[in-house]
């Protein structure tokens, strides 16, 4: 019985049905198909993207817009806003900075907008070393993650996930966040250059950690984090 089913299958797969048990994901490392499946029951959750880049693209949160869901987009790329309120009207788009202090910051440009950062040892290596041309650095105004969150998260709304993926500046977007009343039930945060053996000597983690979440899992360069 077991023989005639894998024969079936094979004989769907030889059909040039295969897109059958394709799986369709946006995000750079399969990240949002694990967040689909985690929040499997959930029709309609709710989510904080920091750094969203663009609304398809390297997209962490688009697989479950297209479910359903909504949240807040927060990205310091000018142009931002307009384009996720056209292709995601039901989020929030907030067109800024986000860091530990409130201020002017400045900010590197880069022909792939994917290499944009507020981290000028990151901004500086990545213009000398090639990897992709500095087009111009700007002035842009940031806040806190908790300053932000206050205006726009309505009431007691739970946020089933924080995702931040900004380029070298993701602890001081963690540290930005009031963790006592904006408490996500999982955080993904990009970890550059850290090897898996090495992730718990890493600052994230560190930090991570102090705040009450266990490291879940690691995708590549996305560290998966939940509340203890």
């Amino acid at each position: 019985m077991l023989f005639r089913a894998f024969r079936k299958i094979n004989r769907t797969i030889n059909s040039n049905s295969w897109m059958n048990f394709a799986q369709l994901t946006f995000s750079q490392n399969g990240e949002d198909v694990m967040l689909s499946n985690m929040f499997s029951r959930l029709r309609k959750g709710f989510f904080i993207d920091v750094g969203a880049h663009h609304p398809f693209r390297f997209s962490n949160t688009y697989l479950l817009y297209r479910r359903g869901w909504s949240g807040i987009n927060i990205d310091a790329l000018p142009g931002t806003k307009k384009l996720f309120e056209h292709y995601r009207p039901r989020d929030i788009t907030i067109e800024m900075g986000v860091s530990d202090v409130p201020g002017s910051l400045t900010y590197w440009s880069f022909e792939e907008p994917a290499y944009n950062t507020f981290e000028q040892s990151l901004g500086e290596e990545r213009s000398t070393t090639g990897v992709s041309q500095l087009v111009k650095k700007t002035s842009i105004q940031a806040l806190p993650l908790r300053d932000i969150l206050s205006d726009c998260v309505r009431g007691n709304q739970p946020i089933d996930f924080l995702t931040i993926d900004v380029e070298g500046f993701d602890l001081k977007v963690l540290r930005s966040n009031d963790w006592t009343r904006y408490r996500p039930r999982i955080v993904l945060c990009e970890v550059l250059g850290v090897q898996f053996h090495e992730i718990t000597l890493d600052e994230v983690y560190v930090f991570m950690q102090s705040v009450g979440y266990s490291l879940q899992s690691k995708l590549n360069m996305t560290a998966v984090f939940a509340t203890d």
